[in-house]
């Protein structure tokens, strides 16, 4: 069946990025040695022979726009079904002068027809010699199927990830950039992009929006999507029923995108007295002249986490060389405090207790300030 382009999702580039000027190009990019990878997706699936020939889309090509987003010049076409294309391995595609150009990305049936394109979006090589696109996502479905024609039913929700409310915080900590919502045809393949939300959004409301559209009354699928910055798809729900037959307004169920988080890190800075007054300069180990020390990071019950008798190298004391700064890995959430204990060859002690560091997520950072005892 011949099909119609019902939305394109907007991925952003991954971007490959370099300090220095900027390289503007002549209107033909073509003859350097930069090369590029990416891949496509239909209604974010990886594309192959079967969903390209569902979609309708025979090829897909990709421009390369100069710095302007203007004067497009052809990269490559391929089949549709081949995926995905690495210069990195196939001599005979093009390389690109060091520059800053733009990319956009284009779908075309059997005949010839467009059947989607996507918004150019930023490539900056000016340094790099390599640099990989993000897929672009071609959400199609059946001609005819809108399921806001003619409607009047409004429709609202919101998501959540990992159990919680979505917001910055935990938008952020996740990496969830955006969150799509399709309605999908009841007992058919159609398929249609209702809206996509920036992450830290939450909810939204048809019946306070007025932007948003209006479904016809029907049975109708709903599904979820999470993408990150890229436009990776990072998670989806399994579709619902929504029947919106005999009502004016429906409350959508909220999805929980589940995303594994990094084990969160803590960062310590260690700044050493230089005399003991009572308002000493603060240095560092060379400064100060410390010679060893001993730490010990605790829990908020007083446990102990570790200690520098875990350092490669500590003596039988658990003592190692000054250090400027202490990383821990792999911390559960929580608050702990660090005992520091310095000496040097003249006798010289120094001594403090960091405590109320809070880790939750990402990586924390603390400043401690070491006193001469």
């Amino acid at each position: 069946m011949r099909r119609r382009f019902i939305s394109l999702a907007l991925p952003l580039l991954a971007i490959a990025l370099g300090s220095g000027c900027v390289v503007e190009t002549n209107t033909n990019p073509f003859g350097g040695t930069v090369t590029l990878s990416g891949s496509w997706q239909i209604n974010g699936v990886q594309a192959d022979a079967s969903n390209c020939a569902a979609a309708g889309i025979s090829q897909v090509e990709l421009r390369i726009l100069d710095s302007s987003a203007a004067n497009p010049q052809s990269y490559q076409t391929w089949n549709c079904a081949d995926g995905f294309f690495d210069a990195r391995t196939d001599a005979l595609l093009p390389r690109l002068f060091h520059g800053t150009y733009y990319t956009q990305w284009f779908a075309w049936d059997a005949g010839g027809g467009e059947v989607g394109r996507s918004t150019p979006l930023l490539l900056d090589v000016t340094i790099d010699s390599d640099a990989g696109l993000a897929p672009p996502n071609f959400v199609t479905g059946p001609i005819g199927f809108d399921p806001t024609l003619g409607g009047s039913v409004t429709i609202h929700g919101s998501w959540l990830i990992n159990s919680g409310p979505a917001d910055a915080t935990s938008c952020g900590a996740t990496g969830l950039d955006s969150v799509e919502l399709r309605i999908l045809e009841d007992g058919g393949t159609g398929q249609y992009s209702y809206q996509t939300w920036a992450c830290a959004t939450g909810s939204f409301d048809g019946r306070t929006d007025a932007t948003l559209p209006r479904l016809a009354a029907g049975r109708y699928n709903t599904q979820w999507f999470a993408y990150d910055a890229s436009g990776a798809e990072l998670g989806r729900s399994t579709p619902l029923l929504l029947d919106v037959s005999s009502v004016t307004d429906a409350g959508l169920a909220s999805p929980d995108f589940t995303v594994e988080l990094p084990a969160p890190e803590l960062d310590v800075t260690l700044s050493w007295a230089q005399d003991a007054t009572a308002a000493p300069v603060y240095g560092t180990c060379t400064e100060a002249a410390v010679g060893d020390f001993f730490f010990a990071l605790n829990n908020a019950a007083g446990a102990l986490v570790t200690d520098s008798n875990s350092v490669v190298g500590a003596d039988a004391a658990g003592r190692i060389p000054c250090a400027n700064s202490l990383s821990f890995t792999d911390l559960t959430p929580g608050t702990y405090s660090l005992y520091i204990d310095g000496a040097a060859l003249d006798g010289t002690k120094w001594m403090a207790t960091c405590d109320a560091l809070i880790v939750d997520t990402g990586v924390v950072s603390y400043d401690c300030f070491v006193d001469q005892a």
